[in-house]
């Protein structure tokens, strides 16, 4: 066959095989995963109040919160793990005054050795710093990643093939369609893409999928009543505090002091169906040591300390919680008022009639107001 009639037929063949790539290519490319760290940093001041992190195939959250409160050098910082990601900078008079770093500082020596290690001049002025129930317990309190300073500059992702062959298993799942990578290049990340979920510009977190779902306050808690009933993993029983966490609380209350730093401690609550498992388990009794051996060594060292770990003492429903243990907006609102009418330091960044005025215009007991 003449040459001159091969080549429309090796021209056909090669836009066919580009045309293949594009499609392969487009939604590692659409969906943001493959962006590192510091191009997320980068970008997400240009992105506005849609903005949206959420990766599926990366754990980068450690470096990423690292990397924007250095940048940012906020005063007040919220430290802790996922039990604190509800504090907003909508609460605060100067939403820059304010950034939530949850999951970052997520145990108690994680805490410590970071802040001992963070630049001097991202040391905040205010650290409200929530201590999960799980921290007071021998079962939780191991070796962890988090607990050296190393783990602020790891960023763990997913290569290319790695992560073409995780989204095509799981677009042909269905738990992702293609087109979701259409989303507003603002929502960066598949689960931000998919589910609306992930971390907003203040550092918080948005749970779209869960504000969307319709699921009833029930079905939302029941999820996790086995668990906190089994006392499995974060729900560890321990007849008394352990006293390594004790040690090492007392030495951030101190690292606190010596550099200036207010600090608010605190203990989330608790939804009350999961309270109510939690507390009556025989091997939960640490959890009455909580105001006479724990408050002392924070209030001792000129530190604020608050105790809702029942979520009585704020009045709360079950409808105010994301899950058994995972209070909403309007819950980590309701943890602000009753702070600022105790007498805290945070009076000097927050409105309580403010927080009022929002808490009577909310969209519900999960959300105060739609975000995305």
């Amino acid at each position: 066959m003449p040459i001159k009639n091969k080549k429309p037929h090796h021209l056909v063949r090669f836009c066919v095989f580009v045309a293949i790539c594009l499609v392969l290519a487009a939604p590692m490319l659409l969906s943001g995963e493959l962006l590192r760290t510091k191009q997320v940093v980068a970008l997400q001041p240009y992105l506005g109040d849609k903005f949206l992190y959420g990766a599926s195939y990366s754990n980068t959250y450690s470096l990423y919160k690292y990397s924007v409160l250095t940048q940012r050098k906020a005063p007040v910082l919220a430290v802790g793990d996922s039990r604190v990601l509800q504090f907003k900078a909508e609460f605060f008079n100067n939403k820059q005054d304010f950034y939530n770093s949850g999951m970052l500082f997520v145990t108690p020596r994680a805490c410590l050795t970071s802040l001992q290690n963070m630049p001097a001049d991202a040391l905040p002025k205010v650290l409200i710093y929530g201590i999960d129930q799980s921290a007071l317990t021998k079962a939780n309190c191991y070796n962890s990643p988090f607990d050296v300073p190393e783990f602020m500059r790891d960023e763990i992702y997913a290569t290319p093939s790695a992560l073409l062959k995780a989204m095509s298993i799981d677009i042909g799942k269905g738990d992702y369609n293609i087109f979701d990578t259409l989303a507003p290049f603002s929502k960066i990340g598949m689960t931000a893409k998919n589910d609306g979920s992930g971390f907003m510009q203040d550092g918080s977190y948005y749970y779209g999928k869960i504000y969307h779902s319709g699921k009833t306050a029930a079905e939302r808690i029941a999820k996790d009543l086995d668990r906190i009933k089994k006392g499995e993993d974060w729900f560890a029983g321990s007849k008394e505090i352990y006293q390594d966490s004790i040690d090492v609380f007392g030495q951030i209350a101190d690292f606190c002091s010596e550099k200036g730093i207010k600090l608010v401690a605190f203990m989330p609550p608790f939804s009350p169906t999961g309270y109510e498992a939690y507390h009556n388990r025989k091997d939960t009794k640490f959890l009455d040591d909580i105001d006479t051996k724990l408050a002392p060594i924070f209030t001792s060292r000129g530190a604020e300390f608050y105790n809702f770990t029942d979520p009585a003492t704020l009045a709360l429903t079950d409808e105010e919680f994301i899950d058994a243990f995972h209070g909403s907006d309007v819950a980590y609102l309701r943890i602000l008022q009753a702070m600022l009418n105790g007498g805290s330091c945070l009076n000097d960044y927050i409105n309580n009639d403010a927080l009022a005025a929002m808490d009577a215009s909310r969209v519900s007991g999960l959300i105060l107001r739609e975000g995305l």
